[in-house]
């Protein structure tokens, strides 16, 4: 049983073609998780404005940002990991930070929703 994973970021700049976060986090299970590092906010992951031209389902499905989300980063183009934070790990078969995925999945659902970037997005799971 997973003790739980928690993660944070924040927006620290955006221009007309791109938007980066600085995150960091947490896996309370890995004996090797530092917890002043949890928010360190050491690592940056960018996320180029392309994305904005993703055309949403009619009606929007509720979940389609998780889609939206495996879509830009298997794309290797519309999001990449500048540094992984220190407390980054690789699980569900899938080659990219979870911490980073799981704060992508809510920063893809707050642009799914309003159209707009958030300032900071937050998970504990």
């Amino acid at each position: 049983m997973s003790l739980g994973y928690i993660g944070y970021c924040k927006k620290t700049v955006e221009d007309d073609l791109t938007v980066c976060y600085s995150y960091s986090g947490g896996n309370w299970s890995l004996p090797t998780n530092d917890k002043s590092a949890e928010l360190a906010y050491d690592g940056n992951f960018a996320i180029d404005k392309s994305v904005l031209r993703w055309e949403p389902a009619k009606p929007r499905e509720q979940t389609e940002y998780i889609t939206w989300t495996h879509v830009a980063i298997e794309n290797n183009l519309a999001v990449i990991i500048i540094t992984e934070c220190k407390n980054g790990f690789y699980m569900c078969g899938f080659n990219f930070d979870y911490i980073a995925l799981r704060l992508l999945y809510h920063i893809f659902e707050a642009l799914h929703n309003t159209g707009e970037f958030p300032e900071e997005a937050v998970f504990i799971q």
